[in-house]
């Protein structure tokens, strides 16, 4: 097996700012087990660790702790604006 789904992992983690210790714990390995995936070249994962995180991959990034795009400020309406 290649290392693609690795590289798509990390890029992920990465781009989106999920850490390795939140993924573990979404799809339900150890942490020493992502950090192998992760450090290893010659350990791919197991197809269940694979078919879990894709599982999981939408509440990972629903519930990340870091935007991706950088926006400015808005501003809030005054309270006169929002009360009709």
């Amino acid at each position: 097996m290649d290392n693609t789904n690795k590289t798509k992992l990390m890029l992920l983690s990465q781009i989106v700012g999920i850490k390795p210790a939140e993924i573990a714990d979404a799809v339900g390995v150890s942490r020493p087990y992502l950090s192998r995936l992760i450090h290893e070249d010659a350990f791919c994962g197991s197809a269940e660790f694979w078919n879990a995180l894709e599982l999981k991959l939408a509440t990972l990034v629903q519930n990340r702790r870091s935007r991706v795009f950088q926006t400015p400020a808005t501003r809030l309406p005054e309270e006169h604006e929002i009360v009709s």
